[in-house]
C-alpha cells in the first residue's frame, strides 16, 4: 500500500521535477554531487531568492508577451 502511494507521489512530482529522467541519467553517468548553499542578508529577502533560484533552475518561467521567440508580431 505505501509502495503504491509512494510511486503515485513520484509520478505526480515528475511533472514538475523531471525525477525518472534524473534517475536515468544518475544510473548511466554516476555523477558526484557537490552540495550547494544560500546564504541571505536578512529574512525578508528570502521570497525574492527562492523565486531566482527557481528562475534558475528553470522550476519557475516566466510568459512570453510576443510570443517564444520574443519577437512582436
Amino acid at each position: 500500500m505505501l509502495e503504491r502511494v509512494a510511486a503515485r507521489v513520484l509520478r505526480w512530482a515528475d511533472a514538475w521535477f523531471q525525477i525518472e529522467s534524473l534517475y536515468r541519467f544518475n544510473a548511466k553517468f554516476q555523477p558526484t554531487w557537490v552540495p550547494r548553499y544560500v546564504v541571505y542578508p536578512a529574512t525578508r529577502d528570502l521570497p525574492r531568492i527562492a523565486i531566482a533560484a527557481f528562475e534558475a533552475e528553470a522550476f519557475l518561467t516566466w510568459p512570453h508577451l510576443w510570443g517564444p521567440s520574443g519577437a512582436r508580431s
